[in-house]
């Protein structure tokens, strides 16, 4: 292929993505899916796709900032994903060339008829942001923390009420940093460090998590988990050390019978698994068939063969007619909640967030812990965990329910907060029935 073909070749395909990454941000935009899954269904660039993606939503309020000061009136949908997929190929993406940045993104309007008259506005708004630049980057640090590190102003005022100035500095930052991939090596299929050198013989030279040194690995940029040795093997899970807070608490053994109550995507099931050691009833449910399908498939690869499989809506009039035991042991109840504490991992989730809507999760919860209870044995543990950072559905939770149950003792409980841990932000609470063997 000539220079000019290949050039023409290169061209094309960065404009494809570009679309696709501007598609899933209309849609956003226009309905408040869920961007994850429309990343999930791609099969070409999708590193460079979901990069845009996760990079305009983590930088939202400056690329809206800068479309004000350039544009009269807010563009359409359509036409504002494409702005905001240049400006921040031109603002935070150091190694893709401005000429690349620019063409490319021209070229998405000008090839959409219904776009098309606006392409020249297009080009025009990418070439101020070129020659500006620097300028305007001398001007994010005035700007209100919630604008420059890009957060709803009520969550983060709300942070402010908790934490001190720096701590609350320090998660936005650490909300708008790049998260790692990382691994967990199952130690029952095989030697870890055998498993390790099969990494370095395959170029790949792994971290040590510094929260679980000895069980996580973080794996270094430019490689897809599908290629790692051992991933079709289930040889390694991929999963966040803060997983490890709940589980630890719930203290699962061989032989009981345990129920991981919200289990889907399946990181924790896989580690209560492993604890059980194959022996006794472990019950995964969850209420979504979609999320159940990841489950499954999750355990599929990693040759977890044996758990109980449901899908179960724990607010369902006949639930013990829906569950394969009458009681359990231990209870692992990982809540729906806010997801303050992945905002990393899931920056869409930021721009859900509001008040009104916090009060619906914590009712929820409440509701999900009661009925749980009802299918703990007496001296049983009932582990109440969430990926959030709201005292609200945290310890005044757990504190609220408590107070309307005497039948329950809080025994301990976890708080992980990600710019300390270094991983998601976590809660997990260990409640135990009365009659408990202490």
């Amino acid at each position: 292929m000539s220079d000019e073909k290949q050039a023409a070749s290169d061209l094309m395909s960065g404009v494809d993505s570009r679309a696709a990454a501007a598609d899933i941000l209309r849609e956003w935009i226009e309905t408040g899916s869920f961007p994850n899954r429309q990343l999930d269904a791609l099969t070409k660039d999708r590193p460079f796709v979901q990069e845009v993606v996760y990079g305009v939503l983590k930088h939202l309020r400056v690329l809206e900032w800068i479309v004000r000061r350039y544009a009269v009136q807010q563009p359409p949908p359509d036409l504002e994903a494409v702005i905001w997929v240049g400006f921040y190929q031109l603002l935070y993406m150091d190694h893709v060339p401005d000429y690349a940045a620019v063409q490319a993104t021209v070229a998405v309007p000008s090839r959409n008829p219904r776009m098309r008259p606006q392409a020249d506005f297009v080009n025009a708004l990418l070439r101020r942001l070129q020659k500006e630049r620097e300028g305007l980057r001398l001007q994010f640090p005035a700007l209100p923390l919630d604008v420059r590190e890009s957060h709803p102003r009520e969550l983060v005022a709300r942070w402010y009420r908790q934490w001190p100035q720096a701590d609350v500095e320090a998660l936005c930052a650490w909300n708008n940093s790049r998260a790692e991939v990382i691994v967990r090596p199952r130690a029952h299929r095989g030697s870890i460090a055998e498993w390790r050198a099969q990494m370095v013989a395959a170029g790949i030279e792994l971290t040590p998590h510094p929260f679980a040194p000895e069980e996580f690995f973080i794996v270094p940029h430019g490689w897809t988990v599908p290629d790692l040795p051992g991933f079709k093997e289930g040889l390694f899970t991929i999963q966040d050390p803060a997983t490890l807070a709940a589980v630890r608490l719930l203290d699962p053994q061989p032989g009981e019978a345990v129920w991981d109550a919200c289990a889907a995507p399946g990181g924790k099931t896989v580690l209560i698994s492993e604890r059980m050691q194959g022996k006794g009833c472990l019950t995964a449910s969850d209420r979504y068939a979609d999320r159940m399908d990841r489950l499954m498939e999750n355990l599929r690869r990693l040759k977890v063969n044996w758990v109980d499989i449901r899908t179960v809506d724990i607010r369902a009039a006949k639930l013990a007619g829906l569950l394969p035991v009458p009681a359990y042991d231990r209870i692992l109840l990982d809540v729906p909640c806010s997801n303050t504490g992945v905002l990393r991992r899931k920056p869409d989730a930021r721009w859900r967030y509001s008040d009104d809507r916090l009060r619906e999760l914590v009712q929820l919860q409440s509701e999900f812990l009661t009925l749980c209870a009802g299918f703990l044995k007496p001296g049983g543990t009932l582990v109440y965990s969430t990926c959030s950072l709201e005292n609200d559905e945290n310890q005044g939770q757990v504190q609220r329910w408590l107070a309307r149950r005497p039948d329950f003792k809080l025994k301990d409980e976890t708080f992980l907060f990600p710019p300390k841990t270094q991983t998601d932000g976590a809660y997990a609470a260990r409640l135990v029935k009365a009659d408990a063997v202490v």
